[in-house]
This record gives C-alpha cells, sequence and structure tokens, in this order.
C-alpha cells in the first residue's frame, strides 16, 4: 500500500518548515515510496507503513533520522516549489538525529539508511564533495556493522543468543535480511563510483 497524494494540492500550499502537518508527512512519504527506485532505495512498504505508527522511541519503529530523510527527499521529489524551503530544516533535522543515532547506536541499519538518502541528497543538489563524505560514512557503518560479511540472502533461523554482530541484533527474518544486503549495495556501489566525482580515488576491497 502507498498513500495516494495530489501533486497539485501540494503545489498550492504556501508553508514554512514549521508546519509539517500530519497530512503533509503522510504525502511526502508517499511520493517518496513511489520514486524510491530513484535513489536505488528499497524496503518492505507495508511494514515500514505499519511502523510508522509505533512510538518513534520503540526499537521496531524506523528511527527519526531515517523519516527525516525520507521526507527530506521526498521534497525533492515532490518539485514543488512551495516545498523548496523545508529542505534546509530538514537536512539540518535528519543530520542531528543521525549524529543521534550514531552516539546511542540506536538502530544503526537506520543510521545507515538516512546516510544513504542524505548523500543521495547532496549529489541531486550538485553538492559533490559532501555527497561524498556521507556515502562513505554510510559504507564505513556499514562494515562497522557487518553488512558486507553476510553469506548469502537465504535466511536461516539463529537462536538469540547470536547476533550479527555487537552493532546490530541477527535479522528477525529473510525481509529484514534483504534490507540490509540491499543497504549495503546502496552505500557501497556510489562509494566506488563516485570517488572520481569528489576527485578521489576509492578501492574497494572485500572483506576475505
Amino acid at each position: 500500500m502507498v498513500w495516494n497524494y495530489d501533486p497539485s494540492a501540494i503545489a498550492n500550499l504556501q508553508i514554512q518548515p514549521s508546519d509539517l502537518t500530519p497530512r503533509l508527512r503522510e504525502d511526502l512519504i508517499g511520493i517518496f515510496l513511489q520514486n524510491r527506485e530513484k535513489c536505488y532505495f528499497d524496503l518492505h512498504v507495508g511494514r515500514f507503513i505499519a511502523s510508522l505508527s509505533l512510538p518513534p522511541a520503540d526499537p521496531q519503529a524506523p528511527h527519526p533520522t531515517l523519516v527525516d530523510a525520507i521526507l527530506l527527499v521526498g521534497c525533492y521529489f515532490s518539485r514543488a516549489p512551495s516545498l523548496a524551503g523545508f529542505e534546509n530544516g530538514l537536512l539540518a533535522v535528519a543530520n542531528n538525529n543521525l549524529s543521534t543515532s550514531f552516539h546511542h547506536t540506536d538502530r544503526l541499519h537506520d543510521f545507515i539508511r538516512a546516510s544513504n538518502l542524505i548523500a543521495f541528497y547532496y549529489f541531486c543538489k550538485g553538492m559533490y564533495l559532501e555527497a561524498y563524505q556521507q556515502i562513505m560514512t554510510s559504507c564505513h557503518m556499514a562494515v562497522t556493522c557487518g553488512l558486507h560479511q553476510i553469506p548469502s540472502s537465504a535466511w536461516i533461523t539463529m537462536d538469540g543468543s547470536e547476533e550479527n554482530d555487537k552493532f546490530l541484533p541477527y535479522p528477525e527474518d529473510a525481509v529484514e535480511q534483504g534490507e540490509r544486503i540491499h543497504t549495503f549495495w546502496q552505500a557501497s556501489m556510489p562509494a566506488v563510483g563516485g570517488g572520481s566525482t569528489a576527485d578521489r580515488t576509492i578501492i574497494a576491497r572485500p572483506s576475505a
């Protein structure tokens, strides 16, 4: 399920960043979900929408930084001039919550996904150095969390005492494992290709 939205109604809104209403949040998330393949992002849509109803501090809820990044990219994809004023504020809030996620080691998979989206936004805005720095942050965290060591897309049940590593619990099911695999490639492929854009050379080597 994806929310339906009226692009012409959104475009006619004259709003400030502080005026992000629940309905507008839903519309921006709907815009993002319908365009997510453009930023090489994927997730289980039904599960994600259901998780939005959970309290933000719930471990099963998306971390606020991921929601902020989705709203940011949703603004960008809307192409509505009246929403342009939201972008700087959402970018600042997303980066602030990114820092909070990092310092509290809270839902680091969402940290990586949000960082990937922020890097995509920077790239679309022509901020290539910032995009390069951000995607390298994503790659570093993805490797730290062991996403480069997922052996297979085939999910195997493990008891609760075993974890992927100390930063991420073992995935609950094949859907979650698939999302982690996708997140790793979403981070690593732009990093390999983006180094030349930022006038840098990146050599990526798989773990032995």
